[in-house]
């Protein structure tokens, strides 16, 4: 009787995405399953598959998606939910800069092209689950799979049929096992390995995080800036590492020598040795991971009522006190004057919208976002309509349809957009709005409005406070 083969290395990784990259993937948590060090799991994948692990879980995921863009009526926030990216927005920026297009694009292009078969067809998003199957694409031995759970959607009968036999090969592959599992470093060995090289006399305090109390140095000098990098390096403070999302800051240009792009790649973290790490993202699960190499400081981008707060917390946190105050007097100098100016000639009750304008869908900011919100409401001084409920400013942004858009647009409009004026006002929703029709409109793409750190206001403040100036003149 014929052996079993033993699955590869790749395989296994492979498999682990396959049944995972709904959530977030690390190259420790890979490394644990496989029992061997980060580094020999990266180099072995990319040997085999010609990328990274964390790039392949990126394409999946995205070829996952424009699968589901092209065969079912699911909408977007339950595709991007679907195959791993619970914030929409950022599923857009990902998806776009693998396509080139956006999702919505996309879809339109593509979407049902060819002839439905007649098993199992359905356009609703959710469908019974079915048992995991796998496809394989022989040009570049790339995966592409539906897990069962609850959110499957539609497949045609030649692509089932190709699946299920891809599966059962591999399951009966599966029996054996790799010769070379047990020569690896263990996750745990890992973690013993890293506090092993730390330095015992570091001097260390303790800091306030969304998670609680975290023991932090008192002197950090290899900061990994995953989130805040902008307010890092208004501290003076060169991090190490930080994520590519960030780094495309045009605000930020001739500012990033000595910054890795990182990502969210564990392995590159370890590699750089930092010694506290920043993160926006507060669960705990995460944290944990990033705690495996440094200290990890969690603050949602949302935690701080002010610019000034913001900048005086990382301050304290990097032992950079004296420079966050600095910053912060000659911000308030600069920005008082705009300040005035623009109370002075925004009549009693006018208001100002935040939005951005995406595939047909609308999102709104607050006071703590981007896209302009924290310049005009929390620094310029502005309000927003009082339609517009409480709890929806509160978010980082709120979706809200379409019918509600004259509702919630105030006097002034700061809108996010690719479309030009020309074009929103020839709109039959659009062209309706005031704002829109008298031209007191202040019209940005994404790579000019995301970024909110304090580079960023400094870079956008004149300019949408000189354009408020302007507007006003037209009443």
């Amino acid at each position: 009787m014929e052996l079993a083969h033993a699955p590869t290395l790749a395989e296994q990784v492979v498999r682990y995405i396959a049944r995972n990259y709904r959530g977030m993937i690390s190259m420790e948590q890979l490394a644990h399953q496989m029992n061997y060090t980060p580094q020999y799991v990266s180099r072995k994948f990319k040997e085999q598959m010609g990328c990274s692990p964390l790039d392949y879980t990126i394409r999946l995921r995205i070829d996952l998606a424009r699968n589901l863009l092209c065969d079912t009526e699911a909408t977007l926030q339950e595709i991007a939910a679907y195959v791993g990216y619970p914030d929409t927005v950022y599923f857009n920026r990902m998806f776009k800069k693998q396509t080139g297009i956006t999702p919505g694009e996309y879809r339109r292009q593509y979407q049902f092209v060819g002839s439905k078969d007649t098993m199992n067809w359905t356009d609703l998003s959710i469908v019974a689950p079915h048992p995991a199957m796998y496809h394989l694409n022989g040009n570049d031995i790339h995966y592409q799979l539906m897990l069962d759970g609850g959110n499957d959607m539609a497949m045609s009968k030649k692509n089932m049929l190709a699946m299920t036999l891809l599966c059962l090969t591999m399951v009966t592959s599966a029996c054996g096992t790799s010769s070379e599992g047990t020569k690896g470093t263990s996750g745990a060995a890992k973690s013993d390995q890293l506090n092993a090289e730390a330095p015992a006399n570091i001097e260390m305090r303790t800091i306030k995080t969304a998670l609680g109390d975290v023991e932090v140095p008192a002197h950090p000098q290899r900061v990994a800036a995953s989130a805040f990098l902008g307010t890092v390096l208004a501290l003076d403070v060169q991090p190490v590492a930080s994520d590519f999302l960030l780094m495309e800051s045009p605000y930020l240009e001739g500012m990033l020598d000595g910054v890795t792009n990182v990502g969210d790649s564990l392995e590159a973290l370890v590699d750089l040795k930092p010694d506290l790490i920043i993160t926006n993202i507060n669960k705990e699960e995460t944290v944990d991971k990033y705690s495996l190499i440094a200290p990890t400081v969690a603050m949602p981008y949302n935690s701080f009522e002010s610019i000034q707060e913001e900048m005086r917390y990382f301050g304290d946190l990097l032992d950079k006190k004296d420079v966050a105050e600095q910053w912060i007097t000659d911000f308030e100098s600069r920005t008082s004057k705009l300040h005035d100016e623009v109370q002075a000639v925004l009549d009693e009750g006018e208001t100002v919208s935040i939005m951005q304008e995406y595939d047909g869908k609308v999102f709104l900011f607050g006071p703590k976002s981007g896209r302009g919100g924290r310049i005009m409401y929390e620094i310029l001084g502005a309000n927003p309509p009082a339609t517009i409920p409480e709890h929806m400013l509160a978010e980082s942004f709120y979706e809200f349809s379409l019918e509600l858009l004259p509702e919630y647009t105030g006097d002034y409009l700061v809108l996010t957009t690719e479309s030009t004026l020309e074009e929103l006002q020839a709109d039959p929703i659009w062209g309706n709005l005031p704002a829109i029709r008298d031209g007191k409109v202040f019209l940005w793409t994404e790579s000019q409005s995301w970024f909110r750190d304090p580079i960023a206001v400094e870079g956008q403040i004149d300019n949408l406070a000189n354009w408020i100036l302007e507007a006003a003149k037209t009443k």
